[in-house]
């Protein structure tokens, strides 16, 4: 007879859109320790949550058997249901994808836009930072900067909002022509 066997436990969090650092394991053992050898588990990966390098995998001499999960790209709950063939026993898994390592920022042309030498233009800058599969990445500093003489943002740095989003007002230089902006992380 079996014993509920021992699911492993991925991290509470982890990057979306990566593979977990370290595979999943589940021990199958019978009353008495001894392996279930050939016992097949089935990882069955939920909604938005990414894949397994496996869906099937048979319990080894050591009464293990492992995959890779790679979590969804968006940010959120990803899960796997772990289910171990002629038994009763499965367990749902759980790990909250979070964004990844920001891209650079990304904005709205503002070619538009015109204004008066040495006054904030009437719509602020905004841009968007966001991680490799388009998840916004708040907390990350941006910072505005120009060659223009006489310009200004204000402010001059920020973090980015839950949206990923960081806005500044620009006061043009004191020399009619073009002028653009920039903005680096």
């Amino acid at each position: 007879a079996a014993v509920a066997p021992t699911y492993p436990t991925p991290p509470e969090t982890a990057t979306a859109g990566l593979t977990l650092v370290e595979s999943l394991v589940i021990t199958v053992e019978d009353e008495f320790g001894n392996p279930r050898i050939g016992d097949v588990v089935t990882w069955t990966v939920g909604p938005n949550s990414g894949s397994v390098s496996q869906t099937e995998t048979t319990v080894a001499s050591d009464g293990t058997a492992q995959v890779d999960w790679t979590l969804g790209q968006a940010v959120g709950i990803n899960t796997l249901t772990v289910a171990v063939g002629g038994t009763a026993f499965s367990e749902v898994l759980s790990v909250t994808g979070e964004a990844g390592a920001p891209v650079q920022p990304t904005g709205t042309p503002v070619a538009s836009q015109s204004g008066t030498v040495a006054t904030a233009l009437s719509t602020a800058l905004t841009v968007t930072v966001v991680d490799q599969f388009g998840n916004p990445v708040s907390g990350e500093t941006v910072s505005w900067s120009t060659t223009d003489a006489g310009a200004s943002f204000s402010p001059a740095s920020a973090a980015t909002d839950a949206a990923g989003q960081v806005s500044t007002s620009w006061t043009l230089g004191t020399v009619s022509g073009p002028q653009a902006a920039t903005a680096t992380m």
